[in-house]
């Protein structure tokens, strides 16, 4: 079940700085000049051992706070009003694409569709009628001129019936709403038997598929994250679930407390459930590079 659960959010991210380091002068150095500046020692030499210093690259790492969310997630609402029909679907249930998730009583569309079918009949009748009186063969259309047949179409009303038709099998489709993605159906609003209007919220959809973390950084901290750097996020209702992140955009403003918005998407879905948090989620985000 999909639902809001306020709390914070810690993420710690993996920063890797060069520290440059200079070679730095031996013991073994040091001690032969101690002893051409003072001959008279007598101390014997103590062995050390010692070792070049290089170039390389130190971890950071630096804590935040952030929220989980679905980047792919709608409201989803009903096209037409009426009494619901048909709810197949449960708060929590994942749904494929194209799903039914409702549908509004059709019993009017479906009459309307039928009216404007018997129009049609009609309409086709007489334009074979006006196909005859005007020098053509019933049923030919090539049998008059072009401007002949879009006279007889709009005199018979052809035309109109076949607009009837395409009005009344679009009004029929409205009064289902499928799913637009793969998702969770969160914030089920309605029962069924119940009257709603065009507009009304249906439910919320989450595609679990899509779960990114958005976290804030000190401009200093955010200067060393990259786009595609790695993570993993932990979130606090379960430790020692460690996924996988890549961050995928970083903001270019920095806000007036000096902080640097960064998402980062969770690179594949996890076995057990998670939950979006509107407001702030514990989680950890162990960055590496």
């Amino acid at each position: 079940m999909i639902k809001n659960s306020p709390g914070i959010v810690w993420a710690f991210l993996l920063l890797l700085t060069c520290l440059h380091c200079s070679p730095q002068q031996s013991t073994d150095e040091l001690s032969e000049e101690n002893a051409s500046t003072n001959p008279t020692a007598s101390a014997p030499a103590i062995p050390v051992k010692t070792q070049k210093a290089t170039q390389g690259t130190f971890a950071l790492q630096t804590i935040t706070t952030g929220k989980l969310q679905a980047a792919q997630q709608a409201e989803i609402q009903f096209q037409a009003g009426g009494m619901i029909h048909q709810l197949p679907i449960t708060e929590g249930q994942f749904v494929q694409k194209g799903a039914l998730l409702a549908s509004i009583n059709d019993t009017l569309l479906q009459f309307s569709l039928a009216q404007a079918r018997l129009s049609l009949e009609d309409a086709i009748s007489q334009k074979q009628d006006l196909l005859v009186a005007n020098g053509g063969q019933a049923g030919v259309d090539t049998s008059v001129s072009a401007d002949k047949l879009e006279i007889i179409h709009m005199m018979s009303g052809y035309n109109k019936a076949l607009q009837q038709i395409e009005q009344a099998e679009y009004e029929l489709r409205r009064a289902k709403v499928h799913s637009p993605f793969p998702g969770l159906v969160a914030e089920l609003e309605v029962r069924p038997f119940q009257s709603v209007s065009p507009g009304e919220k249906l439910c919320r959809l989450l595609n679990p598929n899509s779960f990114e973390v958005e976290f804030q950084l000190l401009e200093k901290e955010a200067l060393q994250v990259r786009k595609g750097q790695s993570l993993k996020v932990t979130p606090l209702a379960n430790e020692n679930l460690r996924l996988p992140a890549l961050v995928q955009t970083i903001s270019p403003i920095v806000n007036e407390q000096g902080l640097v918005s960064i998402k980062a998407r969770l690179s594949q879905a996890p076995s057990s459930g998670l939950f979006e948090a509107v407001s702030y989620t514990h989680l950890r985000a162990h960055g590496t590079e």
